[in-house]
């Protein structure tokens, strides 16, 4: 029999509220940290990916590349995890009389790990780039000088010819002498992502309750960072505890949650941790800031990933989300319009319109808007357009990891909803005219070729003439991007259907008709084959059931209900506590896949906004 691990989980913001749960898990869950400098950290109670420990990303390569340096540090002699505490701006692990805390410094690209007394501890380093697994030629240097321990390490093609990581703590070296250390990684072997074995270097045996270690390029600098951070860490903490503070309050009191609702802990633990979680993944690169895609591994700027969290993250940091629309305006322009994916240009014009008419956008701002609207739409329908219909390549939407070429539903919507949105904000009558006349053409083709009274088709291949009525939940995205797609009716009809070769009982949808032999119902890692063909995605679900509330609250309530549920479970208590995952198998509700994925905390916070609330009332009735 499998052991299991009984654990508290809790979420906390000193005064501002607190939430528990005791849990019983087959594997120690873990924790990430993650500092809006491009650092992150990722920790469970033991090693159990190459993908865990302490990350940091320099400027000029934010969005494009992630250094590992730390891999774990482990307290001589401790047994399990029993207790982990997100606070927010730090988070703690408890194991039996020991408390560690580990808090990350923005801005200084340093890490600091508290004990509550001192104990004997091994630090075991890891320097490589994310995705560079090759285990040769690594070099490692230790010396002291002035208080300090300097790790010097060197890798033939790495970034930069050396990286130091200086340490200062406040007990001593026990002097052991360093040694490489094999791990066998239990999380890459679940997820098919090979190696799963791979040699650390436990370059320290330590006694001491707190250790500094600052990394950079510069020996010089590293060890000024360990210094300035020794010095100031209270100071440091404080203001992050502060800024967490800000953060909560600019959220409670706004249109979405109301001061006489902070008694209701569960919408406030669950509105704090999407929108923190969230708010992580921004960072500063360059003059713009950009958002990571998800951690560990998905530390990239994507363009569709954005475009999905924009709306979100406007609510409470609109400063962040203008910077990334600004950022992405200007990636336009210079790249005259053209776009990697299908549907990247139509989350962005649905964002344009949203931030348009609540005020974000500036007057000059609007303008540009306008302009790369219409010369995208001139580039769409002179080279993504088929029949009259929006054409995608293989590979071009979401579901990357299948072929779905041809016209695509949620493609026809984006298209038609940027139609909408150029007759709107156009000035002259007869461009209105123009938007107008594309968008009523287009709607009709859509009707006509995807629509047969009950189902809407996947895809339509226009060569051909040929429908794809495989059911797949883009129908809801189609929905969520131009609602005007289908009657109230008819959207309904069209739900009801999907729902019963979709719907998951555990609170989820799957990406494909449960009925076809294309269907997996578990996941299968790194291996894509369940992806779109099974898995089911926390980001769809949720707006699927943003969807389902605007078009009828009262008849999909149990849909809803059980969405949001799902979701709440997962930023709370499973994977990585405070953050939200990517997707489950569809067979059983789980954390899979990339273990914080921002889309989907963006998703669940823009369904907490719209529904969230009338559903923790009801579940606490």
């Amino acid at each position: 029999m499998s052991e299991y691990f009984p654990m508290k989980i809790i979420h906390t913001l000193e005064k501002e509220f607190t939430v528990q749960k005791e849990i019983k898990s087959q594997e120690q869950l873990g924790l990430i940290l993650a500092d809006n400098s491009g650092g992150f950290l990722w920790l469970d109670g033991s090693p159990s990916s190459r993908y865990q420990g302490w990350f940091f990303s320099p400027p000029d390569i934010r969005g494009k590349k992630m250094i590992k340096v730390l891999e774990s540090i482990e307290i001589a002699g401790s047994g399990p995890v029993d207790e982990l505490r997100n606070n927010f701006c730090s988070f703690d692990r408890v194991r039996g009389d020991v408390s560690e805390k580990f808090f990350l410094t923005p801005g200084y690209d340093g890490l600091v790990y508290e004990t509550n007394r001192k104990v004997t501890c091994d630090l075991y380093f890891d320097v490589a780039e994310c995705n560079d697994h090759s285990d040769w030629d690594r070099y490692y240097k230790i010396s002291r000088q002035d208080g300090y321990t300097i790790i010097e390490y060197s890798h033939p093609g790495m970034l930069c010819e050396k990286l130091y990581i200086a340490l200062r703590f406040d007990g001593g070296d026990n002097g052991l002498p360093p040694n490489w250390v094999r791990r066998d990684y239990s999380y890459d072997h679940s997820r098919n992502s090979p190696p799963y074995e791979r040699y650390v270097f436990r370059a320290l045996n330590v006694t001491a309750s707190k250790i500094v270690m600052a990394v950079s390029f510069d020996a010089g600098k590293a060890k000024e960072l360990a210094r300035f951070i020794y010095q100031n860490y209270e100071r440091l903490k404080l203001a992050k505890i502060n800024e967490c503070k800000k953060l909560f309050r600019s959220f409670i009191g706004n249109k979405h949650i109301k001061e006489k609702q902070l008694k209701n802990k569960d919408l406030i633990a669950n509105a704090f941790c999407a929108l923190t979680s969230l708010n992580s993944f921004v960072v500063k690169a360059g003059e713009f800031s950009g958002m990571f895609a998800g951690l560990p591994w998905f530390y990239q700027f994507w363009n569709r990933d954005e475009g999905v969290c924009l709306k979100a993250l406007a609510e409470f940091n609109p400063k962040a989300a203008q910077s990334i629309f600004a950022r992405r305006l200007l990636e336009m322009e210079v790249f005259e319009y053209k776009t990697k994916t299908a549907d990247e240009a139509g989350w962005f014009f649905l964002r344009s319109g949203w931030m348009i008419s609540e005020g974000l956008l500036g007057s000059a701002e609007k303008k540009r808007v306008i302009e790369a609207l219409r010369k995208t739409i001139d580039r769409d329908i002179a080279e993504r357009t088929v029949g009259g219909l929006a054409y995608s390549q293989s590979q071009e939407t979401w579901m990357d990891s299948l072929s779905r070429a041809g016209a695509l539903i949620e493609i026809q919507a984006m298209r038609l909803a940027m139609y909408r949105l150029a007759k709107d904000l156009a000035v002259s009558p007869r461009s209105k005219e123009r938007y107008a006349g594309l968008e009523a053409a287009l709607l009709r083709l859509v009707r006509k070729n995807f629509w047969d009274g009950t189902r809407l088709a996947d895809g339509f291949d226009p060569k051909s003439g040929q429908p794809d009525w495989t059911l797949r939940p883009n129908i809801f995205l189609a929905a969520y991007a131009y609602p005007k797609l289908l009657d109230r009716e008819e959207w309904i009809k069209c739900f009801k259907g999907a729902l019963q070769k979709l719907w998951l009982d555990w609170g989820g949808l799957a990406t494909i008709d449960k009925t076809l032999p294309e269907f997996h119902d578990g996941h299968t890692g790194e291996n894509p084959a369940s992806y779109h063909n099974g898995d089911s995605w926390f980001y769809l679900n949720d707006l699927a059931a943003i969807v389902l509330s605007r078009l009828d609250q009262k008849r999909f309530d149990y849909n809803i209900k059980k969405i949001f549920e799902a979701g709440s479970y997962d930023l709370l208590w499973t994977g990585i506590s405070g953050y939200a995952a990517e997707l489950s198998p569809a067979s059983h509700f789980d954390s899979a896949g990339s273990p914080a994925q921002a889309w989907t905390s963006a998703a669940f916070l823009e369904l907490l906004m719209e529904a969230g609330k009338q559903v923790i009332k009801d579940r606490n009735q």
